[in-house]
């Protein structure tokens, strides 16, 4: 049965025709039905029209970077062949590529500078020309040329206007363009009005008369009541002041200025002065300067390289400063015939150096300086000794310190004292020498709180008396004596048969002296031990005494000590030396009444009795000290020493032994860690014993750990009987 499928959409009904019979009623419409199968894509339909444009998107991420192409071929240079004047004087023909002209006019499309570069195209310059303007060339700047010759002299130009007629200055009826003014030519009224007028003119004192006799204490105050200036400067001549004058300016001394104060006058400077080192002060009438901070001795007086006696003047000098001011001496000799400088008020003298001022005694009285009084003095930079050396000290002291201060870069050769610091707290001295002085070098008497270093004394010569000389001995020359040669031996010719030489220790009266260069003969008839009777010497109460990195070379003694009794306040006590060196005198150090005192690191030697002696001590303490090289005993303790200590030194080659505590009354000590060997393969190297304890010496001590090897009579040698004692533990 054909049936015929009606449309798919809803509400359709598919019909059916059955046979030819006429068509029945409609029945009613069925239920949808079920969805039909898709129909086949239809035909493309027309395109609409054109949408509008939307709006645009995000900018994407770059994309990477591409590969560096090939290098390119190598240009062209330049090369500049000249200049033209204009683009149309270019070279038509012959040309490079690179080649340059530079335009030296200005014209239409170009200028002056312009560089033209010949090119394979472009024709700024016409047909036929391949140029090309590439704008102004300038290399980097050229060096400078040498100057060129002066020119002639140009044309003096016309005059100017004259300028009006100033007022002339008028002072008390007297006018000019230059005028001499007096104390009565201005009253209180017209001071400053002068003070204006002359400021505007060179400051120079031209109202003085300064002929020497006219006195110009008036002209001189009223200028210096013009308080218009900080400085005046004085004609030269000779200005007489009759009565004391006070000058608040600063004022400016030529050469050729002599300022002369009459008898019981003085000149007061409240603003100092200003001049060269030659004399500007005649103070020969009795005349006085005062209220000077810093002075120039030479301003006192002419005497520098004369042989004139300076003290007196040089005095006068120091009396003008303030308290603690500074004097200053020039370079060169100045004489002094005995007399003492003294400085009451802290005054300080200073030279420019030891090696350039000079001071140089022409007598035996070999003073120049005292401090006194007022503390602070400073004494430095100059270098005192004889004129010559037949001048034989017999008195003085050279730099006398009684008062806190201090002294350096100080030398003193040939003095009767060198350095004395007496009754004085609170003194230092460093980079000193002194040589040769008869009685000692450096002095310390009822003083503490002294501090010495850096230093040297030398006395190693001695006066030789030869009963007769066959020949000239010669300065410097090695000599024979008594068959044993000594070289470099300092010897010199005071005066006939009389002569200076250092002296070995044996020398005695009788002994031949031979010249090895000279071949001069002479006999000893006399020794003079005068240089000097000891290198340090401390009488006294002198306490706090410290001196460090010093040599104290010869001398008659090395160290003595004097004090009434070993009583605190009377004796010499708590004092330190350290690194010191007492060297090559005929005895060594004589300690006596001296108590609490150290020696560190400190030398004796060469001596030719004792290194050390010691009488009446309490408290001495010898640490690290090297004690050798002399002719008898290296200690030689004597009586009443106690509490003393001898710990690890070197106590070598001492002729007859090492330590020897002998006497009576010694008690509480230590010898302890010692060495008292000897090398024998040293030439002459020998030492008696190392430590040797007499019968009755002494009681409670301690001998212990020494080292005392190839001795000759023995290393540690106990003859004391003392019951409380500790000897011990000792090695040879």
């Amino acid at each position: 049965m054909p049936y015929v499928l009606g449309a798919s959409s809803a509400g359709v009904v598919p019909q059916v025709v059955l046979g030819g019979g006429a068509p029945g009623l409609r029945g009613l419409p069925g239920g949808a039905g079920a969805p039909g199968l898709p129909g086949g894509q239809g035909e493309r339909g027309l395109q609409g029209e054109r949408g509008e444009r939307g709006n645009p998107g995000q900018q994407g991420n770059p994309g990477p970077k591409g590969d560096p192409g090939p290098k390119g071929d190598q240009g062209a240079g330049t090369t500049i062949k000249g200049s033209r004047a204009t683009p149309s004087d270019l070279p038509s023909s012959g040309n490079t590529l690179g080649d340059v002209y530079l335009m030296t006019s200005n014209g239409t499309g170009y200028s002056s500078g312009d560089g033209y570069v010949y090119t394979a195209s472009g024709n700024d310059a016409g047909p036929g020309g391949n140029w090309h303007n590439v704008g102004q060339i300038r290399g980097p700047a050229g060096a400078a040329g040498a100057q060129g010759a002066q020119g002639p002299q140009g044309a003096t130009g016309a005059a100017g206007l004259q300028g009006p007629q100033g007022n002339p200055t008028t002072v008390n009826g007297k006018s000019g363009s230059s005028i001499n003014l007096i104390a009565s030519d201005v009253g209180a009224a017209d001071a400053a009005a002068t003070a204006a007028s002359l400021a505007a003119k060179a400051p120079v004192l031209n109202n003085l008369v300064a002929n020497g006799t006219a006195d110009d204490a008036a002209n001189l105050s009223f200028a210096d009541a013009l308080q218009g200036f900080g400085e005046w400067l004085l004609k030269p001549g000779t200005i007489r002041i009759s009565s004391n004058i006070t000058l608040s300016a600063h004022y400016r001394f030529p050469r050729g200025v002599m300022l002369k104060p009459d008898n019981g006058v003085t000149v007061t400077f409240t603003a100092g002065l200003t001049a060269g080192a030659y004399q500007i002060f005649d103070l020969s009438a009795g005349g006085s300067i005062a209220g000077l901070a810093v002075c120039e001795v030479d301003w006192f007086h002419g005497f520098k390289n004369t042989t004139t006696d300076c003290i007196a003047a040089t005095q006068k000098a120091i009396d003008a400063l303030v308290n603690n001011g500074l004097g200053l001496m020039g370079a060169g000799e100045y004489r002094a015939a005995g007399g003492t400088l003294v400085a009451t008020r802290g005054q300080s003298l200073v030279g420019r150096g030891r090696a350039i001022t000079r001071v140089r005694w022409s007598t035996g009285t070999t003073n120049f300086i005292r401090t006194t009084g007022v503390p602070g003095s400073r004494i430095s930079g100059i270098d005192m000794g004889p004129v010559s050396l037949s001048v034989r000290p017999t008195a003085g002291v050279a730099l006398d310190m009684q008062v806190s201060g201090y002294f350096n870069d100080i030398n003193i050769s040939t003095a009767y004292r060198g350095i004395s610091v007496k009754n004085s707290a609170g003194v230092r001295g460093y980079d000193f020498g002194v040589s040769d002085g008869r009685e000692t070098a450096v002095y310390i008497e009822n003083s503490n709180d002294v501090f010495l270093s850096q230093f040297v004394t030398a006395s190693i010569c001695d006066t030789i008396n030869f009963s007769s000389v066959n020949g000239t001995f010669q300065a410097g020359e090695g000599l024979t004596i008594s068959g044993s040669p000594y070289t470099g031996l300092n010897i010199i010719q005071l005066t006939g048969s009389q002569y200076r030489m250092l002296i070995p220790n044996q020398l005695a009266a009788g002994t031949t002296v031979t010249g090895n260069t000279s071949g001069a003969v002479g006999t000893i008839s006399s020794i003079d031990y005068d240089f000097s009777l000891g290198s340090l010497r401390q009488v006294g109460a002198c306490e706090a005494i410290i001196l460090s990195d010093g040599d104290f070379i010869g001398g008659l003694y090395a160290k003595t000590i004097g004090s009434p009794s070993l009583t605190r306040g009377q004796c010499s006590g708590y004092n330190r030396y350290a690194n010191v060196f007492w060297d090559t005198s005929h005895e060594g150090m004589l300690l006596s009444q001296i108590a609490q005192s150290m020696y560190i690191g400190c030398w004796s030697w060469n001596h030719g009795g004792n290194a050390v002696q010691m009488d009446s001590t309490d408290g001495l303490k010898f640490i690290g000290c090297d004690i050798g090289a002399s002719r008898n005993i290296g200690f030689a303790v004597n009586n009443n020493n106690k509490n003393f200590n001898i710990e690890s030194c070197n106590i070598s080659i001492n002729g007859s032994g090492g330590v020897r505590v002998g006497g009576s009354g010694n008690a509480d000590f230590h010898i302890s860690r010692n060495k008292f060997n000897v090398d024998f393969s040293q030439p002459g190297a020998k030492q008696g014993f190392g430590v040797r304890l007499d019968s009755g010496c002494g009681d409670y001590f301690w001998v212990t750990e020494n080292s005392a090897r190839n001795l000759v009579t023995g290393g540690i040698i106990d003859n004391s009987g003392a019951t409380n004692k500790f000897v011990d533990r000792n090695f040879g």
